[in-house]
């Protein structure tokens, strides 16, 4: 829809040429999953979208997650994301609001899946289970445990998932209630899914902030989704991390 195919190959060229800054130094990209999207094709010999639904989301009874979801998931209701009029100059409702995502044509590697709040609950309860989900297994423990576990000494993240920042001097993405076990992520569109496998607590939060304009920060300035996650912990007697 936004963009001509035979200008896909000249948007992976100058990927694979962009310069490589800040060696030594976190920065934050999608570029790797770009990369990672084309691996699992090239081992499965199956487009991404085909061999997360025929492996993952259909075993585990998924109808509401998908790629490219105004064509299949089709009756469903889902929510804008933006009134957009500098890039596409049309609401984006059904498409995937990224637009690089959007140039790949909607399935990409970094963004492009929608979800409903319940589903991914199953996916994120399926990995709290340590890969296990209604007596089905989908990965080993110990592939989970290395893609939720801290690694890196300059960044606070695992592999694919954000962490909570260990030191309380620091901006925190998720409440500091949570335990150092927690892992999920946080959306630009003002979604979170954080799971503690340390209190056994799942949190989905969905949202649409950038509608009708991504220049809505306020999600963001008052802490909403943090706060939200605190006050679940708070209701269950779990305190602060920093709490003396």
């Amino acid at each position: 829809l936004f963009m001509r195919t035979d200008w896909v190959d000249t948007m992976w060229k100058r990927i694979l040429y962009s310069p490589l800054e800040n060696r030594g130094a976190y920065v934050y990209s999608d570029l790797d999953f770009l990369f990672l999207q084309k691996m699992v094709e090239r081992v499965t010999n199956k487009s991404l979208a085909d061999y997360v639904q025929e492996e993952f989301y259909k075993p585990l009874g998924l109808k509401h997650t998908a790629f490219q979801a105004r064509k299949n998931l089709i009756g469903k209701d889902i929510a804008p994301t933006e009134q957009d009029n500098y890039f596409r100059y049309q609401k984006i409702e059904g498409y995937v609001h990224d637009m690089g995502a959007a140039m790949f044509g909607g399935i990409a590697g970094h963004a492009g899946l929608f979800s409903s709040a319940n589903e991914i609950g199953i996916i994120f309860q399926m990995l709290l289970n340590g890969g296990i989900y209604n007596g089905k297994r989908y990965f080993q423990k110990s592939t989970v445990d290395l893609f939720t576990t801290k690694g890196s000494n300059i960044s606070r993240r695992g592999l694919g998932f954000d962490k909570p920042e260990a030191r309380g001097n620091k901006a925190n993405p998720c409440a500091d209630n949570a335990s150092l076990k927690t892992f999920g992520h946080q959306g630009f569109t003002g979604t979170c899914v954080w799971a503690d496998p340390a209190h056994d607590i799942l949190i989905v939060f969905l949202s649409n902030r950038t509608y009708p304009s991504a220049e809505n920060k306020t999600i963001n300035q008052l802490h909403v989704r943090e706060k939200a996650q605190e006050y679940i912990y708070n209701a269950i007697g779990i305190a602060s991390r920093y709490r003396n």
